[in-house]
């Protein structure tokens, strides 16, 4: 089972990198936690700090070599003093979404359950539906409060100090019921001797329990994790489990685990499907868009241009093949008013051989075309009715399921008809398709009447002037339906915009949601190089050094990228900040950096005070002055140098280097999210620094700029307002 769970373990934590930070462990880590929580943590007969949590947290503090200092209290008061002062470094909490906005998570350790206690005699009380309307006491802060007040609100919840005190105030008769956990209650119940209550009903909100550190404290959870690492592999966690827990819940922790990967698994799944459904979606819009643009191609194509008498059938024959492909019918033709008759002047399609050569003006499918004078479809058996007027004239022997036709305007009176069949199901044509159709006749139209024309030769010119008047209207037309359609296209492609924001949206959830079993690929990695070395040719050692790296380099990536989203996400929360000692302030954790170069930082006296956010600022300068050290020239030691001037309400930052230098083309770009100018084994980086510096300008209503020759250095200015 041991070994199952271990499995369990190091599957969860398979893409967890190990973060990296700029902050360092302090002298001394100070251990918060429950003075009243045995047998996890309590202060024992001679008031001294024991149990299964302080005894952890010295064996891992003894493994990775630091100081521990256990301070143990009211476990609300400690819990405010993490999350707000963040005096006490760490503290083992049970895992909530509300909690994991303020606090890192370390690896689980363990996992527990809440019981269902009352008094004996008591009835009516069988699970935790049952507590609806009764007092129920818990302890204060604690994740049990947190669930039934956010989903039993008829729970009359009384808060205590303590999980034992919660016991007490039933066993006295304070209350109807109390929650604790199952560890809790089956060690102080003896030890109390309150003999008058009874565990009820199944247990309560299963959760993890792990070792947390204030929200950005990666060093410290790097740190943590590796020791809890060590702890599990050394078998220190399972003798510290055996000494002070009595009950163990792997099978449920193994099941749970199990769950989870089920679960990042259907995720992964989800992201693959979602991509999969946004190209087909984007597909068929582009086809969509094709399609209409293939349309507009041929309403403001070359329709109108002369037809010679001897050419009056070829070019008929091409355009009708134009107008089948373009409507995507099975037949297509066109018959000419020669006095009641509708002559068939050409077509295209299926089987057009088995057409009638002339049908009457009064036909079943032409009254509504003449009497509206505009475009008109038929459709299902009602078309079929329609084909069989007129003495069966007509195409019958067809399963035609769908006609269109189109008049052929020429000025006021209709010199023929453009017709479209289907011989499949089509959905009705929306009213921009008719107008197509009906442009087009009306351009066809227009093309057999400069045939008469042409024919007539003088006697025609007054006609040919206003077809030339009516081709301009028409034309005005086209504009406008092309505007339409511009507009659609830049509809649709916001709402293609919109779909990839949220994508984005979603990808950022996961892989922040994924930040917690990523964490162990270097931990593991390094585990394998330290105790297997010996086992692994210098090739295999080689390959887990680079897993090691790459887990470092990804984990960087992932706290860029989170950090740039967070910029403002809570606010801008102005204050006075005097830029002198912020950017001293910021120095001095590089000195060492700065050291290691041989280089020099030099920062103008008298820098002012502005109304700013302390961690926007600190953002800003942090980027710029990393990257003006590690960008140097290799024969150059960096020479750094902050300078400021005053302009109107604002104060302009300068940052200055003699590094290499950035060429004028990529000066605007460098300020887009990843993009880089050199390779990762030249200059590391993620190239979401300087992405990061002008969000966080921005936010403070201020903006930045460069100036800078290539093997000269660069200057980064910095406008930010002083109120």
């Amino acid at each position: 089972m041991k070994t199952v769970a271990y499995f369990a373990f190091s599957f969860l934590l398979l893409f967890n990198p190990l973060l990296l930070s700029q902050e360092f462990l302090p002298d001394t880590v100070v251990f918060g936690s429950d003075s009243n929580y045995p047998p996890f943590e309590f202060l024992n007969q001679h008031g001294e700090p024991a149990g299964f949590h302080v005894d952890l947290i010295r064996a891992i503090a003894e493994e990775m070599g630091f100081e521990v200092s256990i301070k143990l209290g009211v476990w609300a008061d400690i819990k405010k003093e993490l999350e707000v002062t963040g005096s006490v470094h760490i503290s083992d909490m049970f895992y909530t979404k509300a909690r994991d906005k303020t606090v890192e998570y370390a690896i689980p350790h363990d996992a527990m359950f809440d019981n269902i206690y009352i008094r004996k005699g008591e009835e009516g009380i069988f699970g935790i539906k049952d507590l609806a309307g009764k007092k129920v006491a818990v302890q204060l802060s604690s994740t049990l409060e947190e669930y039934l007040v956010s989903n039993y609100p008829a729970i009359q919840t009384i808060p205590v100090q303590t999980e034992p005190g919660a016991l007490e105030l039933l066993s006295k008769g304070g209350c109807d019921a109390a929650l604790v956990s199952n560890i809790i209650s089956d060690e102080i119940i003896p030890k109390l001797k309150l003999n008058n209550l009874v565990r009820v009903g199944q247990t309560v909100i299963p959760r993890e329990i792990a070792f947390v550190v204030k929200e950005g404290n990666y060093s410290l959870l790097r740190t943590l994790n590796i020791g809890m690492v060590r702890m599990i592999e050394s078998g220190k966690l399972n003798e510290l489990k055996s000494k002070w827990l009595k009950q163990k819940s792997t099978t449920w922790f193994t099941t749970k685990v199990i769950i989870l990967i089920s679960i990042v698994l259907i995720l992964i799944l989800m992201i693959l499907i979602w991509n999969l459904v946004l190209r087909i979606t984007v597909k068929e819009k582009t086809k969509e868009l094709e399609f209409a643009n293939n349309r507009l191609n041929l309403i403001s194509g070359h329709i109108t241009s002369r037809i010679d008498k001897a050419s009056t059938k070829e070019q008929t024959i091409e355009l009708l093949n134009l107008v089948k492909e373009t409507f995507n019918v099975d037949m297509c033709d066109i018959r000419i008013v020669i006095k009641d008759e509708l002559k068939l002047m050409g077509s295209v399609g299926s089987r057009p051989d088995g057409l009638p050569e002339s049908l009457p003006v009064s036909h079943g499918l032409y009254k509504n075309i003449f009497k509206k004078k505009s475009a008109i479809i038929h459709k299902g058996d009602h078309l079929l009715r329609l084909l069989r007027q007129s003495d069966g004239k007509g195409p019958s022997d067809y399963n035609v399921k769908f006609f269109a036709g189109a008049p052929l305007m020429v000025e006021d009176h209709i010199s023929g008809i453009l017709e479209i069949y289907s011989e499949k199901e089509m959905e009705k044509l929306a009213e921009l398709d008719l107008k197509h159709l009906q442009i087009v006749a009306d351009k066809i139209g227009m093309a057999l009447e400069n045939v008469r024309l042409f024919e007539q030769n003088e006697k025609q010119k007054e006609i040919l002037v206003r077809q030339i008047v009516a081709k301009k209207q028409a034309e005005g037309e086209i504009k406008k339906l092309n505007d339409e359609l511009e507009q659609r296209v830049l509809e649709r492609t916001a709402q293609l915009e919109n779909t990839n924001k949220e994508l984005e949206s979603f990808s950022y959830s996961v892989s922040h949601d994924l930040r917690a079993p990523l964490r162990a690929i270097s931990g593991f990695a390094e585990i394998i190089i330290r105790r297997h070395q010996a086992d692994l040719n210098e090739e295999g050692q080689r390959y887990f050094k680079n897993i090691v790296q790459a887990g470092e380099r990804m984990g960087q990536l992932i706290d860029d990228l989170l950090t740039y989203s967070r910029l403002g996400r809570a606010g801008v929360k102005r204050e006075q900040i005097k830029l002198g000692d912020l950017i001293k302030e910021i120095a001095g954790r590089m000195e060492s950096t700065i050291n290691k170069n041989h280089g020099a930082l030099v920062i103008a006296e008298g820098l002012p005070a502005i109304m700013g956010d302390r961690t926007l600022l600190s953002q800003i300068f942090i980027n710029l002055l990393d990257n003006a050290i590690k960008y140097h020239r290799p024969d150059v030691p960096p020479q750094v140098a902050v300078d400021f001037s005053l302009e109107d309400h604002h104060v302009i930052i300068s940052v200055k280097d003699r590094g290499i230098g950035i060429p004028v083309e990529y000066q605007q770009k460098i300020f887009d999210i990843f993009q880089r100018l050199h390779p990762e084994d030249e200059y590391p980086g993620t190239g979401v620094g300087l992405s990061t510096v002008k969000k966080a300008a921005e936010l403070l209503g201020g903006k930045i700029w460069i100036e800078s020759q290539v093997g000269h250095g660069s200057t980064f200015f910095v406008k930010l307002p002083k109120d």
